[in-house]
């Protein structure tokens, strides 16, 4: 093949490349409402924003260790609809479970009751305790 064939390929499989690059490019996460926090920045934007921690776990999970100053807010629980009604739309609430899937569903929840600042902890007690932070009884 001919060399300026070959320059030719070459520039339009570039060019066709760095036009593609946008539709391959990481887009932000727009499925949830919520903000999904990690354990550092979950205890920086608590300390920030001084918001109400909720453990959505059961009193059983609660009682056997739970964040400091946790409220907790059973997410099986039939009224915890109706407790989110309760809370203070302008409040932060950082919200955390077992390993965060019963958390992603509350913080759900609470987002779709008009609460403005809602947090979810990644990974939920489970992250916090392989952090090495603390828990109490």
């Amino acid at each position: 093949m001919p060399v300026l064939l070959k320059s030719i390929l070459s520039a339009v499989l570039f060019g066709g490349l760095i036009l593609a690059a946008p539709a391959f490019a990481q887009k932000p996460n727009t499925t949830t409402n919520y903000v999904n926090l990690n354990v550092v920045n979950f205890q920086k934007e608590l300390a920030a924003q001084k918001g109400v921690v909720l453990d959505v776990r059961t009193p059983t999970e609660f009682a056997q260790g739970h964040l400091p100053h946790a409220i907790n807010m059973n997410y099986q629980d039939p009224e915890f609809e109706q407790a989110i009604k309760n809370l203070k739309p302008n409040q932060p609430y950082f919200i955390y479970c077992a390993k965060g899937g019963r958390s992603a569903k509350a913080c759900d929840q609470l987002k779709a009751n008009n609460l403005k600042k809602v947090y979810n902890l990644e990974g939920g007690i489970a992250a916090w305790q392989q952090a090495g932070q603390v828990i109490v009884k």
